[in-house]
């Protein structure tokens, strides 16, 4: 089990567009072959640009 308060994000931002914190916890969880991260993005910025993944699939959920 993983309490977010205990994990410490990293953070990135790159230009006005793109920025964001995030946690990872698939691998805090002890995750071998699956990832789950926790993203916060500030207002009106993205995480990537428009790409694609050729061996996995990401999912997006906007909570507000």
């Amino acid at each position: 089990m993983v309490n977010l308060e205990d994990l410490k994000p990293s953070s990135r931002s790159k230009g006005k567009r793109f920025g964001w914190k995030r946690a990872q916890l698939g691998a805090a969880a002890g995750g071998k072959r699956i990832g789950c991260s926790l993203y916060e993005l500030p207002p009106g910025e993205s995480t990537w640009p428009y790409h694609y993944e050729h061996a996995s699939e990401e999912w997006l959920f906007v909570v507000s």
